[in-house]
């Protein structure tokens, strides 16, 4: 390996270091105490090398953002050009979801804190950066609903709204998930979530003048 593959693969791993120390704590002390110091030392790291890679702390946990989400993104994008049929579309990108959620936790973890952290705020372009990454994922669900309307599958006036609809149900569920001992007990949570995805696609293909709110 040479000189320059080698410092990029460093890059690489230091990047990845970083990321993994923010992660650890903000969980430890949340977004207002995470501080840049604090980062440095998870990581075993000088500050100053922190601000090689990043200008602030909220630029670290943006990136960690923009990752989960481009990770979720291609996943649900591939779902969506490989499968043909509307609702096993949905099916399909609603189980990847619950993947996302089980095999890539920590970044599911990042996004939820945010969403759920009313108090957070990012500065302007910042926060334009996290809803740009976060709008790929429901571009994608739009398009798929859409897709099912115009084959006649689905009937609706407003795919986006339903767009929206579903993923805050999966998200909603997910986060259910971790009270299941007191809210679901004796509960099978797949197969809620799965009757939940089969609702919502029962409630697409129905004709209602629901459709049209």
């Amino acid at each position: 390996m040479g000189l320059k593959e080698r410092r990029k693969r460093e890059k690489r791993e230091r990047h990845a270091q970083i990321m993994a120390a923010a992660r650890k704590v903000l969980f430890k002390h949340g977004m207002s105490m995470a501080s840049i110091k604090r980062i440095a030392q998870a990581a075993e790291l000088g500050v100053g090398t922190l601000y090689s890679y990043f200008g602030s702390k909220e630029d670290i946990f943006i990136a960690l953002q923009e990752e989960g989400l481009e990770m979720l993104a291609r996943e649900i994008q591939k779902i969506a050009e490989d499968t043909e049929d509307p609702l096993t579309r949905l099916r399909k990108i609603a189980r990847a979801y619950l993947t996302f959620s089980e095999t890539g936790k920590d970044y599911f973890d990042i996004l939820n804190y945010f969403l759920s952290s009313p108090g957070t705020v990012f500065e302007h372009g910042l926060k334009q950066q996290i809803d740009k990454h976060a709008s790929q994922v429901l571009n994608i669900l739009v398009t798929a609903i859409d897709s099912g309307k115009q084959q006649g599958v689905f009937y609706t006036t407003h795919p986006r709204r339903h767009a929206v609809i579903l993923w805050a149900t999966l998200h909603g569920l997910i986060q259910f998930r971790k009270m299941e001992a007191t809210l679901l007990p004796g509960e099978d949570f797949y197969r809620l979530y799965n009757q939940a995805v089969d609702n919502f696609i029962r409630n697409l293909t129905t004709k209602s003048k629901s459709h049209k709110l």
